[in-house]
Parts: structure tokens; sequence; C-alpha cells
């Protein structure tokens, strides 16, 4: 996958770099501080993925991910942001965007965001879902599936929970700890509203999500 970090703040565009070099699904990382460049260095470098900063000097609202979207569809964007309004949220998503990431993005959420972009999932950060949750989402952009917006960790967790596991029986089965699947629990409840496990049960089955 080679990846291009546009950001005209470019102590961020270096970390995020330095992160994404390191990750095997990456094949090569190129960066850009400059919005009048994005579309240049996407055609010259066959760039697969854009993590896209949404406010750059210049730059018109989410005119360059439209432009990204109507010239090379193909090519995945990662709206990067400290604004989690769901009004930005939901049209960068229904332009096109394949996540919203805030900007204290950490080595573990690059990781989550690569398995979703790999496997045809929409991320979104935690802050994100602060803002809404999947009902709600779905509403603004129907084509969106519940099992775009899952990691395929949280779809496995949600998929023994619907059979009744317990957290312990649950890690056993994934070879993980129970305070993991505990956390996995907690993102599920948050991506979906719930507070309780009949509830996420009930929209799991509902939806066919596993």
């Amino acid at each position: 996958m080679r990846v291009l970090v546009a950001d005209d703040q470019e102590l961020v565009a270096d970390l995020i770099s330095d992160f994404l070099e390191n990750e095997e699904r990456v094949d090569k990382v190129f960066s850009s501080y400059k919005p009048e460049e994005i579309l240049n260095s996407i055609e010259k470098n066959n760039i697969d993925l854009v993590f896209l900063d949404l406010y750059m000097p210049n730059l018109v609202g989410m005119s360059i991910l439209e432009n990204i979207k109507e010239k090379y569809p193909e090519c995945r964007v990662i709206i990067l942001s400290s604004h989690f309004g769901a009004k930005n949220i939901n049209k960068a998503l229904r332009i096109g965007a394949n996540g919203f990431l805030s900007k204290s993005i950490n080595k573990n959420e690059i990781k989550n965001t690569l398995e979703c972009i790999a496997g045809g999932r929409i991320y979104l950060c935690k802050e994100c879902y602060r803002e809404l949750d999947l009902h709600k989402m779905r509403e603004h952009n129907p084509k969106i599936s519940f099992k775009e917006l899952l990691t395929s960790r949280e779809l496995e967790v949600l998929a023994k929970l619907v059979e009744g596991k317990s957290s312990a029986q649950i890690g056993g089965l994934l070879f993980i700890s129970k305070d993991t699947v505990e956390t996995h629990k907690k993102n599920l409840y948050e991506k979906f509203g719930v507070k309780k496990i009949t509830q996420l049960v009930k929209i799991a089955v509902e939806n066919s999500i596993v």
C-alpha cells in the first residue's frame, strides 16, 4: 500500500509518516505540506491511501476530498481533524471518505485503521463515536453497513457475545485476555450507543451483522 500524508503541520505529518513506515501493510510513505500538491502527488506516486488534514491553508471545506474521489475513485481517504462535529463526519462519509481520525492518533489506532481499510471497512476514531452512534450514522449514510464500522476483532467478539459466551470464555477462544475482551465490549457499546449486552445482541441479530 502506497500512502500519502497530507498535512500542513510538518510535525504531525512526520510523526504519522514514521508510524506508517513501520507497518507491514505499507510499502512507501509520501508527505505533502501544501494542498495544491496533493492531487499531483496522488497521480505521480500511484497513491492507494491518503491521510488528509481537513483544514489546510487555502483549503475550502471538503473540496479536496471531493476532487480526490472524483479524479481517483479507487484512492481511499482518511480525514485527519481535531473537529468531530456530526455534520463534518457525515458529510465526509457521504462524499466518500473511508475514515475520520483524531490528530492525536497513536500506533494502535494506525494499525486498526490500516486493518479496516485493507478489509474494505470504514474506520472512525472514538471521538467520532461520541458524536454519533451507528444508527444515526446509518440514517445519514444508508449505504454504509454496520460491518464496515467494526474491526475484525470486534466482529469476532460480537459473534461470541451473540452466542452467549462470557468475557472469560471469549478470551480463551480468541486467545486474548479477559480485560481485552472487556475493552472490545466497551468499544462496541460506544459504537452502537447502548449500555447493555442484550441491546447489543439485539442490534447484531436484527441487522445480520454476525
